[in-house]
């Protein structure tokens, strides 16, 4: 069904699918693109991943092309993504993965784990009562124990509820096993699979990482054997082997070989902080500062935030006063990245400082105020603020890497950008932008068009707005609209155009006190532009930014302002820190400093600085800021 060519995939549709995408009508000269195997062969494992092409209408219920273009180049996934228009004006997209000449991908397109683009709905559906009851079971019974007979007739059972699951059974009870951490069960299930069938190496890599994360070293001889057996089948993985490799083996002896998955993993697309954090971890452990240092950085400058566990373990190698780690640059990791710690590693700073040896030091858990003033030592932080050649190159890189970009049509047309431009300069400037269909969704599925109504009329009281939304606005509630378009300046884009970029450009040409107003991070549009200027951008983007909090049924808005400090961690004159620290419990997923507001801080002073310790912590920047 699949053929190499240099870095192409083609794909044989069947004819009736010909007929449903009218292949014949299409502009361009051939169709680079995989199908939906999800549809085409069982083989997937009902998987929740797939590499597709899909028609693009107007009502497109489930993502859009643009969503796939972002997320595949993004995650570095793809060589290029095309959208393809039809003479009757539908629309399809296509990409060529991230494949060498003649890469043998039999072992990828049939790995129920190849991770690529995510559906909405990643939950396994089993499609067995009776598969559902030993998930349950497993949650529940940590000490469970089952023979050789038991696996059988689970099985036999599985597959009078759903005969699909024959091939899937090996992976998703491994899965389920590597979930509710039962290892000694796993080891025996492995058994009993080696004794009936030969393991997929998928399978085999889910209990390589099982026997690694939860058996230590202790069971590295495990981890071993199944990599003896992987190899035996395929030495080319995909992304998520990889990282259960990486999860794997970063837990035994041989630990640096995590690296070479790491960079395996890059084939198919960019790491994320699942596949850098162990092997973090474990350089740090077994005191290769170096390697660690480097993988932070990466991790840093790819806009990835380590895990509480190394950051801890960053912080107890300062403590030992080990390997080459300072606290000196942990700090200025934290400044540089915008990273916000949780609490357990703010907490362990504070330990670290009234432990240290380096310094008389004090510390205590404090507040800002909206101007920036810590309510502990009475410092103020430093303001946020972009200088004025820092903004002119921001708005026109802006322009030329997030507006139009490598492919205008990504985002718009070059006619609608004209357009807007001219609109924006006959009537701009404005002082607030806001996404109107950001506002009318804000905690509801179905529009909301009397907060948009509500929003637009706070701000146009003293302000000068614009509001930019989509077409099929225009079919909503008329008075409502002309309300709206008698407070505030109005551009409605295609249905298929990206409003962001717009609205982010308005502001900017609008000036430095020009205001936007969205929930949402901007940081796929921040990762488009220089890197010189993405630190820019981020901070002219927290000091700009503002967000709905509340707007009540009877039209009242309580808004979040931007910060007029800057909220990553910083250092004053006198040595003290005030570093920004997540209250509460983010054992979920890591977050950094962006538009939001920090609440709680920690402060450290230096007490009684002098000019001797004054002068170490500065040079102490420098020789941070030249590695």
């Amino acid at each position: 069904m699949f053929s190499i060519s240099c870095v192409h995939v083609y794909t044989i549709f069947p004819v009736y699918q010909v007929e449903k995408m009218e292949l014949q009508k299409m502009m361009t000269a051939k169709l680079i693109c995989m199908a939906f195997l999800r549809k085409f062969s069982s083989c997937l494992y009902n998987s929740p991943y797939f590499f597709g092409s899909a028609p693009i209408t107007r009502q497109s219920t489930e993502v859009t092309w643009c969503q796939y273009h972002r997320y595949l180049t993004e995650a570095k996934s793809v060589r290029n993504s095309n959208l393809h228009v039809t003479v009757d004006q539908h629309r399809y997209f296509s990409f060529t993965p991230r494949l060498t000449v003649n890469q043998d991908i039999s072992n990828i397109l049939i790995n129920p784990l190849f991770d690529s683009v995510p559906l909405q709905n990643k939950h396994i559906k089993f499609g067995s009562e009776t598969l559902t009851d030993f998930k349950d079971e497993l949650t529940t019974n940590k000490e469970m124990v089952m023979t050789k007979d038991d696996w059988t007739n689970l099985r036999e059972a599985c597959l009078e509820d759903n005969r699909a699951l024959s091939k899937s059974f090996d992976m998703i009870v491994m899965q389920l096993m590597y979930g509710s951490r039962q290892l000694s069960l796993a080891i025996e299930f492995m058994e009993w699979v080696e004794i009936e069938r030969k393991p997929h190496f998928s399978v085999q890599a889910v209990f390589l990482a099982l026997c690694g994360v939860y058996g230590g070293k202790e069971h590295q001889h495990r981890v071993f054997r199944a990599y003896d057996n992987i190899i035996e089948q395929t030495k080319l993985f995909d992304a998520l082997t990889c990282k259960y490799l990486i999860k794997g083996f970063s837990c035994t002896d041989q630990w640096k070989k995590s690296i070479e998955f790491l960079e395996m993993s890059r084939i198919t697309q960019s790491p994320s902080e699942s596949y850098y954090n162990p092997i973090c971890f474990a350089a740090l452990k077994e005191g290769d500062a170096e390697l660690a240092d480097k993988l932070l950085v990466e991790m840093g400058e790819n806009y990835l935030v380590p895990s509480e566990e190394v950051l801890l373990q960053y912080i107890l190698q300062c403590q030992h006063s080990q390997n080459g780690v300072s606290i000196t640059k942990f700090l200025y990791y934290l400044r540089k990245f915008f990273w916000f710690p949780s609490k357990p590693v703010a907490e362990s700073l504070e330990k670290y400082f009234l432990m240290s040896k380096h310094g008389n030091w004090c510390t205590n858990w404090a507040t800002v105020s909206k101007s920036g003033d810590c309510d502990c030592c009475g410092a103020r932080l430093e303001r946020a603020t972009v200088k004025d050649s820092e903004f002119q190159d921001l708005a026109q890189n802006f322009s030329d890497n997030v507006l139009y970009g490598k492919n205008i049509y990504f985002k718009s047309s070059p006619e609608e950008i004209l357009r807007f431009k001219e609109f924006v300069k006959c009537n701009g400037p404005f002082d607030v932008v806001l996404d109107a269909l950001n506002i009318v969704h804000k905690n509801s599925r179905k529009p909301q068009l009397k907060n948009l109504n509500a929003v637009v009329g706070f701000f146009s009281r003293h302000k000068k707005v614009l509001v930019i939304g989509r077409v099929h606005m225009l079919k909503w509630n008329r008075k409502c609209l002309e309300d709206i378009n008698s407070k505030a300046k109005t551009f409605y884009l295609e249905n298929v155009s990206e409003d962001d970029p717009f609205m982010l450009y308005a502001a900017l040409l609008s000036g430095r006190n020009a205001r936007f107003v969205s929930r949402d991070e901007m940081r796929d549009h921040k990762f488009l532009l220089d890197r010189n200027l993405q630190e820019t951008f981020q901070k002219w983007q927290r000091s700009h930014q503002i967000r709905i909090n509340r707007i009540s049924p009877n039209g009242y808005v309580d808004l979040l302002m931007p910060c007029l400090y800057d909220t990553a961690a910083q250092q004053n004159r006198y040595g003290s820190w005030h570093i920004p620290y997540l209250a509460e419990d983010i054992s979920e997923e890591p977050k950094t400093a962006s538009f939001e507001h920090p609440k709680t801080y920690l402060c450290v002073q230096m007490m009684g600085v002098g000019k001797q310790k004054e002068d170490h912590f500065k040079n102490s920047k420098k020789d941070f800021e030249k590695n």
